[in-house]
């Protein structure tokens, strides 16, 4: 069988993945947050994280810092917005929240992140 590149790219993108993710999506509540029901929608899945910090825009103090969060991970993965996420690198939990819809490629899909501790 022959590989197409479509496969070399993926399996390159896949070569990338250093740690591990659960999704919890959030069930019921008929729009009343308190009553919807975490719900694991998918775990074990291979992914990486990529962090960007840059000067945040303004007249801020000096310190104030924006931060990126960017998760790859396989494109056939379904995560919504305003999911959770826990991302296990090394051992170490990371809990996040899915800030909008993926970007699907052919090789990977990418999920801008919100860290769950409400800074960066």
């Amino acid at each position: 069988m022959k590989t197409s590149v479509f496969d070399c790219i993926k399996g390159y993108a896949e070569s990338l993945y250093d740690s591990t993710c659960t999704v919890i999506e959030y069930i019921g509540g008929e729009g009343v947050i308190n009553n919807a029901q975490p719900v694991t929608a998918a775990e074990g899945i291979p992914c990486r994280l990529s962090f960007k910090s840059a000067p945040a825009a303004g007249n801020g103090a000096a310190s104030e810092v924006s931060q990126s969060i960017k998760l790859f991970l396989p494109p056939d993965i379904n995560i919504k917005a305003g999911s959770g996420v826990i991302v296990n690198h090394r051992g170490v939990e990371r809990k996040f929240k899915a800030a909008g819809e993926p970007m699907a490629y052919v090789s990977h899909q990418e999920v801008e992140l919100k860290s769950e501790r409400g800074y960066a």
